[in-house]
């Protein structure tokens, strides 16, 4: 019976001795396991927290485009629902882009496209990536690009900041954006007419010369650059003519012009001026210039003074 207990002992001591190096490895293994589940997470939390971070660098230029083709239409609204030009029109359309306001005051067409919503909204969408993020907008500047478009940019801080896996991410982000505001009303006529007569912006791209092209780009009430004409934020501060200093702020020709339809502005009962000529810059001026019926002109209301015939190359009547 010793005999038989000492080979029990000694079969159970081998037993131990064989199964210890495997219960070791077992831990180990759970503990390695354990560890490399911890480590994946953490890598694949940092690669959503750098995704989240790319999209909104994507994102940052085409928020600042809806933010300001809304500010220009946000401003002709205010100006042509209270009759009042703007006190200084690049300082209220980059209000209104950058925090929706227009002196101040909320501005309803904004809700949703100001910076500063968009800002909030990645602030909440980080919340569902279980990240704590700080998104703030600076810097946003509006200048003439040329005549039908303005400049728009803007700088971003961004911090987002994971607790959990102990992770900080830190970006200072650019952008810009070219805002055309062809399809936008011009505000010269509803300030020139009392609110009764509106003009849309559209933009010639024919070249005008000639009767017969004059003629059709007085029918479309179409625009051009123009090296006199108001710009865009000169016509939302109720100037017709370029200023020296939206003038200065591009290389490029900044100005526009367009012909008055007179018939359009009769029919709505608004006075006229007879026998003026119709170049609006001139037109909705302080003094406007004499001008004569365009020769083989289909339209006895197109009316021009002699420097704006001979550079559209028509003849007068007269």
């Amino acid at each position: 019976m010793d005999v038989m207990r000492r080979r029990g002992i000694f079969y159970s001591l081998m037993a131990l001795a064989l199964l210890l190096p495997i219960s070791a490895f077992a831990l180990y293994s759970a503990m390695h396991a354990q560890e490399s589940g911890a480590s994946a997470v953490t890598e694949v939390v940092g690669r959503e927290t750098s995704n989240f971070a790319e999209s909104i660098e994507l994102d940052f230029p085409r928020a600042l485009s809806i933010a300001g083709r809304t500010s220009l239409t946000a401003a002709v609204n205010h100006i042509v629902s209270s009759g009042i030009a703007a006190d200084d029109a690049q300082l209220r359309v980059r209000e209104l882009a950058w925090n929706g306001t227009y002196y101040e005051i909320p501005s309803a067409l904004m809700s949703n496209n100001s910076l500063s919503e968009w800002t909030s909204r990645l602030e909440s969408k980080g919340g569902a990536y279980g990240l704590n993020v700080t998104a703030t907008v600076t810097n946003v500047t509006v200048f003439p690009y040329d005549s039908f478009h303005l400049l728009f940019s803007a700088n971003m801080s961004l911090k987002a900041r994971s607790d959990a896996y102990q992770m900080n991410l830190t970006r200072s982000l650019s952008a810009e954006a070219l805002v055309g505001f062809d399809g936008i009303e011009d505000p010269l006529y509803p300030l020139n007419t009392n609110g009764l007569v509106d003009r849309v912006i559209a933009e010639n791209s024919t070249g005008v010369y000639g009767v017969d092209a004059l003629d059709d780009f007085f029918n479309q009430r179409e625009y051009l650059p123009s090296s006199q004409g108001a710009s865009f934020l000169d016509r939302l501060e109720g100037n017709p003519l370029l200023s020296t200093r939206y003038a200065s702020m591009t290389a490029r020709v900044a100005g526009m012009e367009s012909l008055v339809d007179l018939s359009q502005l009769l029919a709505q009962g608004v006075d006229i001026e007879e026998n003026s000529t119709v170049v609006d810059y001139l037109y909705f001026n302080a003094t406007t210039p004499a001008g004569w019926r365009v020769e083989g002109s289909a339209y006895p209301l197109l009316i021009l003074d002699n420097v704006s015939a001979s550079e559209f190359g028509v003849g007068l009547v007269g």
